[in-house]
């Protein structure tokens, strides 16, 4: 690991993060598995099964460590230590499904009903003192929570004659 850790210092290409992070995935990630093994004891099917093995407890630890074990057979293969990485030949990782969690109606209301007191001042006991912001436009918060508004929904627009109050700045070209 550390023959590693100082190839990727002296091409200086990626930042401190991310080498602290690389760092830290090999350690404990990769190397709790492999450190045991000599480089041509890994093989794809080795390799293969460790990354499921990895996804099925989290898709980004997976990601993660296939990242950093690509990068170390990488430069073991740039060294002719192996005639080829056996991460070109594994499976690819499949992310589940994630279905965003949207907000009930109910719980809009119960927002609703927080903004309108602390804009009313009761029971203002810290952080901001309400400035109006929020009930000024009446229907800001309206689709808050909506799941309804989607790609083909665009967020509610003032009508035109609303907008006549409101002057466009005037764009100088110096």
């Amino acid at each position: 690991m550390t023959y590693w850790l100082e190839d990727i210092d002296s091409e200086g290409r990626i930042s401190r993060t991310t080498r602290n992070l690389y760092e830290r995935n090999m350690r404990t990630l990769v190397s709790p598995v492999f450190d045991h093994l000599a480089l041509r004891e890994i093989g794809v099917a080795r390799c293969d099964k460790f990354i499921k093995r990895l996804a099925k407890i989290s898709y980004s630890r997976a990601k993660q460590a296939r990242v950093v074990l690509r990068l170390a057979l990488e430069l073991a293969v740039r060294h002719e230590v192996l005639p080829r990485t056996p991460m070109d030949h594994i499976g690819r990782l499949h992310r589940e499904p994630h279905i965003p969690d949207a907000l009930t109606a109910p719980e809009v209301n119960v927002i609703r009903a927080a903004i309108a007191r602390w804009e009313a001042g009761a029971e203002h006991v810290s952080g901001p003192k309400p400035d109006g912001q929020l009930g000024a436009r009446r229907g800001d918060a309206r689709h808050l929570g909506s799941d309804r508004r989607g790609a083909g929904h665009p967020a509610p627009r003032c009508r035109r004659r609303q907008c006549r109050a409101i002057h466009p700045t005037r764009r100088h070209n110096h």
